[in-house]
């Protein structure tokens, strides 16, 4: 706790000298690991902890997690979600839906050479007419509703299985948290299929 201490002082000084950007800075004396984390939200522009990648098959059944430490591009989640997938399932999925933030034209192609038939990646910014009419196709649009309801399996999982606010502190700890909760979320839904 000393040496923790002793590194937000520097740190502190650090900020008073005009430094701004303060390489692995330390956000809480409890949990080391954590890191601030830009949302882009209105009312929490920062948040500080970890980012969490979820996976989902049919029937809201979560079927892997990685708790990351820092802000990591969402764009380089994909593919080791990926490989997780097909490390757990032996086979490439079919088809893949995912939100706006891995959408990219590599990260289409790596999925398509992996054996991915479906592969709905929504792109950001403005669309080329080829690609609006890529997007539009209705299989594209049937995976990305498809999609969208994974969000309110992780609205279920922060209100309901504690993933909100994790009452523990060190990334392991995390990890065997978040699990936890997906583990009761799995064990709701295997009862209602």
């Amino acid at each position: 706790m000393l040496t923790r201490t002793e590194q937000v002082i520097d740190q502190t000084w650090q900020v008073q000298e005009g430094i701004r950007s303060i390489p692995e800075r330390l956000v809480s004396l409890f949990d080391p690991d954590a890191r601030p984390i830009v949302r882009g939200k209105l009312n929490k522009r920062v948040e500080f902890g970890y980012k969490l990648v979820v996976q989902e098959v049919e029937h809201g059944i979560i079927s892997g997690y990685e708790v990351l430490v820092g802000n990591p591009p969402d764009e380089e989640q994909l593919l080791p979600a990926f490989e997780r997938h097909q490390r757990t399932f032996k086979n490439p999925p079919r088809q893949v839906a995912v939100d706006r933030g891995m959408g990219r034209a590599a990260n289409e192609r790596a999925l398509e050479e992996r054996g991915v038939v479906h592969p709905s990646l929504p792109r950001k910014g403005r669309l080329t007419q080829e690609r609006r009419v890529y997007e539009s196709q209705a299989w594209f649009r049937h995976l990305q509703r498809w999609r969208a309801g994974i969000e309110g399996r992780i609205s279920t999982l922060k209100r309901q299985h504690g993933l909100g606010r994790a009452r523990v502190r060190g990334r392991q700890a995390v990890h065997w948290w978040v699990g936890a909760g997906i583990f009761a979320q799995n064990l709701k839904q295997l009862a209602r299929v």
